[in-house]
């Protein structure tokens, strides 16, 4: 294969590339509700996982409804079990489900 011919095979996969970026970032854009809404959740029990790449945390909560959700916290979040905890809501467009993202330890609860 000619060089000519492999320069121009380069630049058409770099711009497809470049064209998936794109599209695949504006559609995590558009994927969410712009609305934002916080609340408090009970904290109910807390877990660690353990792997090569480092420690997660996960905290499960019960909401005002009494449904129970896992969600992905900061290793560093040291909120006490049986306390009220913050997190923001986002609706997802593209699954119509909430997304529940921890905010913070509440302290004077």
């Amino acid at each position: 294969m000619s060089m000519s011919k492999r320069l121009k095979r380069g630049c058409y996969y770099c711009l497809a590339g470049l064209t998936l970026v794109i599209t695949l970032s504006t559609l995590g854009f558009l994927s969410f509700d712009e609305n934002i809404s916080y609340q408090e959740a009970l904290l109910v029990s807390q877990n660690n996982t353990y792997s090569l790449d480092g420690t997660r945390k996960y905290f499960q909560i019960a909401l005002k409804d009494k449904t129970i959700k896992t969600i992905l916290v900061p290793s560093t979040a040291n909120c006490k079990r049986g306390t009220y905890i913050q997190i923001s809501v986002r609706h997802s467009l593209l699954t119509g489900k909430d997304i529940y993202s921890f905010v913070g330890c509440n302290l004077n609860k």
